[in-house]
């Protein structure tokens, strides 16, 4: 439902409305969606079968600055804010940067989760100027990748903490072989980098339960694994 809410995110030089939604029942956790229709109603998330959508870098710096500006608007002062990806990779650096006096955001942290390392979200230089930080920051030690902005490297310098979706995996970017360029960044930061496992929904995943195994089967009796298995 809409909340009445509105937010103003800057990029660049222009000032981009939202409105704030959300969904949820008293027993359930809520959730809150930010509506722009100008970035957002589009029929793919990130581009279309021809490309990525040439203003994504757009889209995504009103995407963080708009998640820290809708906390506001709810009054909400998160103690963890979990980003994912790159889609939201400059919002830990927003929090370190041009948020940093703002007392609001005084006790929140940020946890990034590395998905799969080889998205970063790479944009041309002409870029830098959206996200309203300092040029400063376009240095190797910086978000600059390359010769590229990198908001997936924005959000690993700045995040508190970092998180990918094993441990296997967590091992695996630090190594030349996996890390996607990022390698080095990444072993810098081991000592705040962890995984992971995803879990699951055990309300449609329980073989106790699921109608769509030959047989069922529990802890307390795993007969029925061997018989599922025979029978799949």
């Amino acid at each position: 439902k809409n909340t009445g809410l509105k937010i103003k995110a800057p990029v660049g030089n222009n000032n981009i409305s939202g409105r704030i939604f959300s969904y949820g029942t008293p027993d359930k956790a809520g959730a809150y969606f930010i509506e722009c229709n100008e970035f957002f109603n589009r029929d793919d998330l990130y581009g279309s079968p021809a490309g990525d959508y040439p203003d994504n870098a757009a889209r995504f710096v009103f995407f963080a600055r708009g998640i820290l500006e809708a906390c506001k608007a709810l009054e909400f002062k998160p103690d963890v804010i979990h980003c994912n990806d790159w889609q939201t990779g400059l919002l830990p650096m927003y929090l370190k940067t041009l948020y940093r006096s703002d007392r609001f955001f005084s006790g929140t942290a940020s946890v990034i989760t590395i998905h799969n390392l080889g998205y970063q979200g790479l944009f041309p230089p002409s870029a830098m100027p959206l996200t309203g930080l300092d040029p400063v920051w376009f240095n190797p030690e910086g978000i600059e990748f390359y010769g590229k902005i990198n908001f997936l490297k924005a959000g690993l310098i700045f995040a508190d903490y970092i998180t990918t979706v094993s441990n296997n995996y967590a091992r695996e970017i630090l190594t030349r072989e996996h890390g996607f360029g990022l390698d080095g960044l990444l072993r810098k930061r081991a000592s705040a980098l962890a995984g992971i496992v995803n879990g699951i929904d055990y309300s449609e995943w329980n073989p106790d339960s699921d109608r769509l195994i030959q047989k069922n089967y529990c802890i307390e009796n795993i007969e029925g694994k061997k018989n599922a298995n025979c029978s799949s």
